[in-house]
């Protein structure tokens, strides 16, 4: 379902943010360090059901980490890796009653509601509607002893009857990471869908290897939607006739490796690599938006890797795409040339696909100290564009 509206409370940088209405595919502007990629997270932890393991992926792609020895639930000693989920909090420096709070309201007429709040941990304890997630055990506390966390991070969701969740952390805002794939892989995406929670696929510059590309390769062939991906590499490269993957097991780190290119009029097979960053973007782009059918996709810099000339052919993938496979998109940027080729493609799309123009995807304004994120239509953006206004921040 289209999220319409978004609100944001004490969440990372932001006292309070509003983004409304939300388009099908949005895109968000403003300054480094404004807040864009907490406007994705937000979009991330709202569906994810009220899963904490989404906060600690999230912890971990950004650093905000504390590795240390530790001890498992058997007592032994071992290295550990805990999630720092004080900085989810806005300021910084929790306590006991902290709380950040994400709401949504959806075009079917419902709500989505993703709460996290700091309680005395014998308080999560005794509450009977809170299941604690794991013991304190797991961050060296002895609860036989009495000696646990003094505090619990309880999350909990307003959608289809409220969950509550409660995670032990230590004074430090340590709480105990099982790591694992930060991005879903086939499989997961699977049982995503079988537990019923919408899908949330994010992507940014430096994510999806290439064995999680084959993953999502191999199930747009099952349902026979790779082309899909064969029209988006065709915008860079207009030879390109099939896209081929190679076991998984080889010792290369590269993010193209085991990808191989068919192009036509060329006897062998082409490495990926070998075709530039940006063909390994726009099919990392593709394969996430027909991934994520049904749900959301999240994308940071969506333009990094591609030249200003292939914006608009880029954002038309785009657009089709979010409207065939139902899916909503967030992404952000840093470049004009970005919001150029999105204003020339909605311009240049036909007629089926959007009534007018400013029914199409939207343009927000994000930046500190702001409550409401200024909206664009496409309208407006070229109106921007044409005067020479400063859209990225200012």
């Amino acid at each position: 379902r289209v999220i319409d509206r978004l609100d944001i409370e004490g969440y990372r940088g932001f006292h309070l943010l509003q983004l409304a209405p939300l388009s099908r595919v949005n895109l968000l502007v403003g300054k480094n360090n404004a807040g864009k990629t907490s406007v994705l997270e937000a979009v991330r932890l709202l569906v994810s059901g009220g899963d904490a393991l989404e906060m600690r992926e999230i912890a971990l792609a950004r650093g905000e980490m504390i590795a240390e020895e530790g001890r498992s639930g058997s007592g032994s000693r071992q290295k550990a890796t805990f999630a720092d989920i004080r900085h989810f909090f806005h300021g910084r420096r929790p306590d006991v009653g902290s709380r950040f709070l994400l709401n949504s309201l959806s075009s079917a007429g419902g709500a989505i509601g993703f709460y996290a709040d700091l309680m005395d941990v014998h308080e999560a304890f005794e509450d009977p509607q809170t299941e604690l997630a794991q013991p304190a055990s797991y961050l060296g506390g002895d609860e036989d002893a009495g000696v646990v966390v003094d505090v619990a991070l309880r999350t909990f969701t307003g959608d289809e009857g409220v969950k509550r969740r409660a995670y032990p952390l230590r004074a430090d805002g340590a709480m105990l990471v099982q790591r694992g794939p930060t991005f879903r892989s086939h499989g997961g995406l699977e049982i995503a869908r079988r537990w019923g929670t919408p899908l949330a696929v994010s992507i940014d510059p430096g994510s999806l290897d290439a064995s999680t590309m084959s993953d999502m390769w191999s199930d747009l062939v099952k349902r026979k939607q790779k082309d899909l991906a064969l029209r988006a590499l065709r915008t860079l490269n207009p030879l390109v006739d099939d896209v081929f993957f190679e076991p998984a097991g080889g010792s290369s780190r590269s993010a193209a490796a085991g990808i191989a290119i068919d192009l036509r009029d060329f006897d062998e097979l082409v490495p990926l690599g070998s075709l530039g960053d940006g063909m390994r973007r726009i099919l990392a782009l593709s394969l996430a938006i027909a991934s994520a059918r049904g749900g959301y996709l999240l994308v940071d810099e969506i333009d990094t890797g591609l030249h200003w000339s292939v914006m608009a052919d880029m954002w038309k993938l785009v657009m089709r795409a979010a409207e065939d496979g139902d899916v909503q998109v967030f992404a952000t940027t840093h470049s004009q040339d970005c919001l150029r080729g999105l204003a020339e493609a909605v311009e240049g799309s036909d007629e089926t696909l959007y009534d007018t123009p400013d029914d199409g995807p939207a343009v927000f304004h994000v930046a500190e100290g702001q409550t409401e994120a200024l909206r664009y239509g496409v309208s407006g953006i070229r109106y921007a564009l044409e005067t020479g206004m400063e859209l990225r921040g200012w």
